[in-house]
């Protein structure tokens, strides 16, 4: 007997609600960056420092002692929150924003400051220089701010989008290149564009777990599981007209992957992704954060929305799914094999995961092939989950059991 199971079409079901209520003016609903502590989630904008202390229904400025309010990125170590701005200040509050200190000893001349991380309580700033090349480059402070230290040896090129840390390894982006560190930046190497990396610029990089993720202009995702020293191209489900990803955001297997056309979700560590982004009306993404059991995002111009992560898990089917086209698979429950009949033509990557996100099967169905047969007697019995993606990114998903 053949079982026939309808193919679900998994676009763009997140439930995302605007939570701009208490940004105070249209210039700090352009949100660059965000940031977690205990009970409340700051926010970095281009009109100041917000915090909330409920999950952004409210939101409430404090920005005392901010001579630039146009913020850029956000580290907290403790009690400690350090700012950067665009007009190059580096600002410490150590009362939840309520009061501000400049902390740019060593930082001089005109800079945009891009970019802040830290390792520890070793921490890095990276810069844009505006008109004087010894203002570029990376900084490095290990007394909380109260000076800083260039750290540009082995850099060929100054201007710094990203730095991110994973245990002793230290990763940089500039314009051209990923460079690493693994002496506190006293030396930065640079990784060959032959290890996988594009040749467009890596705008952002995240650190999840073991997995370093690069987020390029127009070239997509891109992961590495050796610390830096190679890359892969993950952009199953994204496609190319949303391939300049500029944010990440994780937590265990999901990942978020904030774009200039919306917000993709992945389940299995970027092997494959879903565009999520039901209910945003600006999709121009600039930062993501995870906080409780909530997924934030900020926009240019359009504020801040939030949905709930239990709503956007790819494991968790959304009871509106549409029907949508048909996929035939012999047999089910399956034990030996699946056969597995489709009624489109196109190229497509078919790919079975099991409960936990992790892929058990990959295969290409060339244009025109219509059945596959694949292997399935050495994996153990549970549920497990198809999807097939197109070239344009679509993704259609299905379920069934093995015994």
């Amino acid at each position: 007997m053949i079982f026939v199971l309808i193919l679900l079409s998994i676009e763009a079901k997140s439930q995302w609600v605007e939570m701009n209520n208490g940004l105070t003016s249209e210039i700090a609903k352009t949100v660059w960056c965000f940031g977690v502590s205990g009970n409340k989630i700051f926010a970095g904008t281009d009109g100041g420092f917000f915090v909330s202390t409920d999950f952004g229904a409210t939101w409430i400025k404090r920005s005392d002692g901010l001579s630039d309010t146009s913020i850029r990125g956000m580290a907290i170590i403790e009690d400690k929150i350090f700012i950067v701005t665009y007009y190059g200040k580096i600002f410490l509050s150590t009362d939840e924003g309520n009061n501000w200190t400049l902390k740019n000893k060593g930082i001089e001349g005109p800079i945009v400051l891009s970019c802040i991380t830290n390792s520890g309580n070793n921490i890095y700033v990276g810069g844009l220089g505006v008109t004087d090349g010894d203002n570029e480059g990376i900084f490095l402070s290990t007394d909380f701010g109260e000076s800083w230290t260039k750290k540009i040896n082995g850099l060929s090129e100054f201007s710094i989008y990203s730095i991110a840390a994973l245990g002793n390894y230290l990763f940089a982006s500039t314009a051209y290149f990923v460079y690493i560190s693994t002496d506190n930046g006293d030396f930065w190497r640079r990784v060959d564009k032959s290890k996988g990396l594009p040749y467009s610029t890596i705008l952002s990089l995240h650190v999840s777990g073991d997995y370093v993720f690069g987020g390029g202009a127009g070239s997509g995702v891109f992961v590495s599981t050796d610390f830096g020293e190679t890359w892969q191209e993950k952009n199953e489900g994204i496609p190319y007209p949303s391939r300049t990803v500029v944010c990440f955001a994780s937590k265990g297997n999901n990942i978020f992957a904030g774009t200039t056309k919306g917000v993709y979700f992945s389940s299995n560590k970027g092997e494959s992704w879903v565009l999520k982004d039901s209910g945003m009306v600006e999709k121009r993404t600039k930062a993501l954060a995870i906080f409780g059991d909530y997924v934030f995002v900020g926009t240019y111009t359009g504020g801040i929305y939030r949905a709930k992560l239990e709503d956007i898990e790819l494991s968790k089917l959304d009871d509106d799914l549409t029907p949508k086209g048909n996929l035939k698979i012999f047999p089910n429950p399956a034990t030996d094999f699946l056969r597995i009949e489709r009624e489109d033509y196109e190229q497509a990557n078919l790919i079975v995961t099991n409960q936990i996100g992790e892929i058990v099967a990959k295969v290409t169905l060339e244009e025109g092939e219509q059945i596959k047969i694949i292997p399935f007697s050495h994996q153990p019995a549970g549920m497990y989950f198809i999807k097939i993606i197109n070239k344009k990114g679509d993704l259609r998903y299905c379920q069934f059991v093995k015994f």
